[in-house]
């Protein structure tokens, strides 16, 4: 283990000590340890949050469902909390090469308003439901052009081509999203983070623990964390500068970078 990272027993020790509190061998010998490891949880998902950490950004593939009744769903990944693009293949048996177009974000609305202005009889629409039971007519033939969610957990396409796949196919998705490891209240649990965060990290729950449990400030944390914070802000602006020149988590308002909920950078309520 690198000598930055601790284990979610030695940060409770780490907290504890500095407030002179009487050490524990696990998290949940004490009233003081319980809370501090609760804390330490709040204050990971705070950080996450708080930016665009060049470690949270990937590239993934959505989950397949392999439901004949929902061709065109695919799932969202558990830990994903934004979603800033999504390509879907578009190869033909005749190319050489492969070939992945973006396919356009519609808020929920919009979408029912594009899908339900097809005709139910056509040859190459069917009618598919959404887990609240709304039909919506899919196009059956062509690739898919756009894209909507109404429960944060599946992703929904107007179209799909059933000449190529029966589903939409996980390994032809491509998904630019910001994902933040989950976390594990266990004593040798080791937070998810880089290295040169860990210090950051643990700063700033000490200096939550002063403000929570002594109504004081821990002076030589806060400065730490306010320190960290900024030069983490530097790294990750000069990351995403970079990276937009792949067109991937670019910061910007666009359809092409949007929370589930159709506002802009939006988080997933669990967290």
């Amino acid at each position: 283990m690198a000598r930055n990272r601790l284990t979610l027993l030695e940060i409770v020790q780490r907290t504890l000590d500095v407030m002179n509190h009487d050490s524990v061998n696990t998290i949940t010998k004490t009233i003081e340890s319980n809370q501090i490891s609760r804390e330490a949880r709040n204050v990971y998902y705070e950080m996450m949050d708080r930016d665009d950490w060049p470690h949270l950004l990937k590239a993934l593939p959505l989950e397949a469902l392999a439901d004949t009744t929902r061709p065109n769903f695919l799932k969202i990944p558990e830990d994903v909390t934004r979603i800033d693009k999504i390509r879907y293949e578009t190869t033909q048996s005749t190319d050489t090469a492969r070939s992945f177009d973006i396919v356009d974000y519609l808020a929920p609305g919009d979408f029912l308003e594009l899908v339900l202005k097809r005709r139910s009889d056509e040859s190459n629409v069917i009618t598919v439901s959404n887990h609240e039971g709304v039909p919506m007519f899919i196009i059956n033939d062509q690739r898919p052009r756009f894209w909507t969610t109404f429960d944060d957990d599946f992703i929904i396409f107007d179209a799909y081509d059933s000449g190529v796949d029966t589903t939409l196919q996980s390994s032809k998705s491509i998904v630019h999203v910001k994902e933040i490891p989950p976390w594990t209240t266990s004593d040798t649990f080791v937070p998810d983070l880089p290295d040169h965060m860990f210090s950051l990290y643990i700063s700033e729950v000490t200096a939550a623990a002063f403000t929570y449990w002594k109504q004081s400030v821990s002076p030589k944390d806060e400065l730490r964390a306010a320190r960290g914070i900024s030069r983490l802000r530097k790294d990750a602006e000069k990351h995403n500068e970079r990276r937009t020149k792949a067109d991937f988590g670019r910061r910007r308002v666009s359809s092409s970078r949007v929370g589930f909920d159709g506002t802009d950078g939006s988080i997933r309520a669990a967290l």
